[in-house]
């Protein structure tokens, strides 16, 4: 009987302990697994943290564009050692962007959403993504001066711009507007506009030329053109345009390759329209002056030089203009290229642009060379009644100016280029010179961020 309750005793004990390791396995069991749930949803979070933080990257940098109606591409997704990450980035109204990116680490999906809002980089007039050197600023104090550069090659150029006036940025992660962002087929003529000659044999240009067909411009096409006389209107008109698919040469040595001359005060010319345009080099060989103007229009002046790889040479003053400027329309020189804009002028009086005549209207002079920039400095020392606006771009390389500046005049702001772009027929600006404002303003605009971006909703779910 003893024996029997004994068994009973042991038995029930057994029971008891079974329950309890039971219970205790299953308890452990719980908390292991919630463990490791929890681990992998946190790993899905980090997942989800990465993608925004990649995208957000992606768009300071420029690579996701969302300045116009969507952001393209509009999806990032990657594969991580902790997960993986599937990212949409959608354009919201105004200057607002969503993220939306999933996490995903297993079984455990977790999502971020960030809202933020866009902010337009910093725009120079001096934009300087290089070292800067300038013999001798000393034209007096500018307006609207500011200047963002990479360096300077030595203290005296920082100092001679600080006693001018400029406010001075130096660049981190600069987004500066490229000459190779244009699309250059947009400024060249067609091939049946064309008074001389075709895109597909070399041109020499020995004579004067004329508007053949009658279409208001005189047109000079070739593959290569090379230009060895000097150019000089005989009527009320000097609009001229030289294009090239390769190379444009230029072996005339007269005082003046585009020439016109006339009275300094009356309206002795319509107006002046000059294009060089090359999708090679603009290679200058006559030593003289490029452009040479005395005759005051009665409209504006306009030059377009574009030598896609580069524009070099040995010139006297390259743009010397010394005839006054109408009253209504403003004037405007563009000197582009994506590769070095380089003149070697060897007299400290030689100029790059060389101005002297009156203006009364906004005069607007940008300098925009991909990969640097060597030349001497601008004079201009009559009476303006309104802005001389300078610009001088260089996204990736280096500035050198050798001569003197004679020449205290303002920056071209972008809310000049703005206004430039959006109104420009109210000043007279029209077709290409029109769109290259449009243009540097879309690129101004669209330049990646600067790295302004306004985080204003991140939320974790």
């Amino acid at each position: 009987m003893r024996k029997g309750m004994v068994l009973v005793t042991i038995l029930g004990t057994i029971a008891v302990l079974s329950i309890a390791g039971a219970i205790g396995a299953y308890v452990i069991n719980q908390e292991t697994g919630t463990t490791a749930k929890t681990i992998n949803s946190l790993k899905a979070l980090r997942a989800a943290q990465s993608g925004v933080e990649v995208a957000l990257t992606e768009i300071k940098k420029g690579d996701i564009d969302c300045k116009s109606a969507t952001c393209s591409p509009n999806r990032v997704q990657k594969n991580l050692r902790y997960g993986n990450f599937d990212v949409s980035i959608n354009k919201q109204s105004g200057n607002r962007v969503r993220i939306q990116s999933k996490g995903i680490y297993r079984n455990s999906v977790r999502e971020v959403i960030v809202e933020f809002s866009l902010g337009r980089g910093n725009f120079y007039p001096f934009s300087i993504n290089g070292t800067y050197h300038v013999e001798n600023f000393d034209g007096g104090k500018w307006s609207d001066a500011y200047m963002g550069v990479l360096k300077f090659a030595d203290e005296s150029s920082k100092e001679q711009m600080e006693d001018a006036g400029f406010t001075i940025d130096y660049l981190t992660n600069p987004q500066i507007p490229r000459v190779s962002n244009i699309n250059a087929d947009e400024i060249f003529p067609e091939e049946t506009a064309c008074d001389y000659g075709n895109y597909n044999s070399d041109y020499s240009l020995n004579f004067n030329p004329y508007d053949k067909n009658g279409d208001g411009i005189v047109t000079v096409c070739g593959k290569t053109v090379t230009i060895n006389t000097q150019i000089e209107p005989t009527d009320d008109k000097f609009n001229i345009t030289i294009a090239a698919q390769q190379d444009i040469v230029v072996n005339s040595n007269a005082n003046g390759v585009f020439k016109k001359t006339g009275s300094i005060e009356t309206g002795s010319i319509e107006n002046i329209d000059i294009k060089v345009l090359a999708k090679g080099k603009i290679l200058l060989n006559g030593g003289k002056e490029f452009i040479y103007l005395t005759a005051k229009p009665e409209e504006n002046y306009n030059i377009l030089l574009y030598g896609k790889e580069e524009i070099v040479g040995a010139t006297q003053d390259f743009i010397k203009i010394t005839a006054g400027e109408a009253e209504t329309k403003a004037s405007n020189i563009f000197i582009l290229t994506e590769g070095k804009f380089t003149l070697n002028q060897n007299l400290n009086s030689q100029y790059l642009i060389d101005q002297t005549g009156s203006t009364k209207q906004y005069t607007n002079w940008v300098v925009w060379a991909d990969k640097g920039l060597t030349a001497h400095g601008i004079n201009s020392d009559a009476s303006a009644h309104y802005p001389r606006n300078m610009a001088v771009i260089v996204p990736e390389g280096n500035v050198s100016f050798k001569g003197k500046w004679d020449f205290a005049g303002s920056g071209l702001t972008y809310e000049e280029i703005k206004m430039f772009c959006n109104n420009g027929t109210d000043y007279g600006i029209s077709g290409v010179y029109k769109n290259l404002f449009c243009e540097l303003k879309r690129q101004i605009e669209n330049g990646a961020t600067g790295g302004k971006i306004k985080i204003e909703k991140w939320l974790e779910y």
